[in-house]
């Protein structure tokens, strides 16, 4: 620790900390994608099992990182809400996880371990753009899709994904899903902390064909 900042942390560490967690948002919809599709992208086809109730299969190591992820920031939120004494703000997702750290990095860094948590949390945000590093191979296939529709997105997100979703996803866009959204035909959940929402792409799916698109000038 410095004595003079009392930061175990330097500038340096925390503003590449920092830029780590703001790639995260990015990865989500690649992530859930990868997920369900499996050695489909190259991945290791061990990885890979049938999800329980006849659920198509999904890639268990991709999984494993989403978890893992998961656990690993909001572990360290719960220790620094400890030691520095926060009052601890629950969070349902990875990206309102990675805000949270973004917004208390100092804080972070005055936490007695806070070098492991930038060495575990940079490592772990880098293996997982290592292995979403993959080229696709075209449209999701049916059995795909249904496991995907299960998968929870951001407006932002899902234009990310549009062009892997085939005809059913004609028009579609962040525009249209904050549209769906306003006109309460899409029901999301918002996240407490940022404000963020987050829908099923089953649901946004089922909304957008359901909903019809109107003229310049429709509210949908």
């Amino acid at each position: 620790m410095s004595a003079d900042t009392d930061m175990f942390l330097s500038r340096a560490d925390c503003n590449e900390l920092v830029a780590a967690l703001r790639e995260i948002p990015d990865l989500m919809a690649p992530l859930a994608l990868a997920i369900v599709r499996g050695d489909r992208q190259g991945l290791d086809a061990s990885t890979c099992r049938p999800a329980p109730q006849s659920k198509p299969p999904i890639d268990v190591a991709a999984q494993a990182m989403a978890d893992g992820l998961h656990n690993l920031l909001t572990g360290w939120m719960r220790v620094v809400c400890e030691q520095r004494g926060i009052e601890p703000h629950p969070v349902n997702s990875i990206p309102a996880a990675a805000k949270w750290l973004d917004k208390n990095v100092i804080a972070l860094a005055m936490t007695e371990g806070a070098s492991d948590a930038y060495r575990d949390i940079t490592r772990a945000i880098t293996a997982l753009q290592r292995r979403l590093d993959r080229p696709g191979d075209g449209t999701l296939t049916d059995d795909e899709i249904a496991g995907a529709n299960r998968q929870v997105m951001t407006a932002y997100q899902v234009d990310k994904v549009t062009h892997l979703l085939g005809e059913r996803a004609e028009g579609l866009n962040r525009r249209r899903v904050e549209l769906l959204d306003k006109a309460g035909v899409l029901k999301g959940t918002r996240d407490r902390d940022t404000g963020t929402r987050f829908y099923a792409l089953g649901d946004i799916l089922e909304a957008h064909a359901v909903h019809p698109r109107r003229g310049r000038g429709s509210t949908a």
